[in-house]
């Protein structure tokens, strides 16, 4: 019975150290994307540079899907300045900018009882 506690309280303490870990993984790939986003693609896509107009902005880009922002860098307009970036900083750009939550819907208006 003993042995078995013991099992169940390691086994907790294994899977909180895993969640730990998991947060801490989290929250540097998120930093490593916010500098790079920052470093590489904030002049254009915050409307700072008069030269990216048609940029999308951060707010159009929060709305886009991962796999949309990866074909734009990787295969369509924004490859000449994704050669900037370590295979490690892009992914890291596109979850900091898809895993931004997109505004919430208004919820529909309640019918009217007749």
């Amino acid at each position: 019975m003993r042995s078995r506690r013991f099992l169940v309280a390691l086994l907790c303490g294994a899977m909180a150290a895993t969640a730990a870990a998991d947060e801490a993984s989290d929250a540097a790939e998120r930093e490593l994307g916010e500098a790079a986003y920052a470093k590489n693609c904030a002049y254009c896509h915050n409307g700072g540079n008069p030269l990216g107009a048609g940029a999308p902005l951060r707010p159009a880009l929060k709305l886009m899907s991962r796999e949309r922002i990866r074909a734009a860098v990787v295969n369509g307009r924004m490859r000449v300045n994704a050669r900037f970036l370590k295979p490690a900083e892009l992914e890291a750009v596109i979850k900091y900018l898809a895993a931004e939550p997109a505004p919430a819907a208004a919820p529909p208006a309640a019918a009217a009882s007749s």
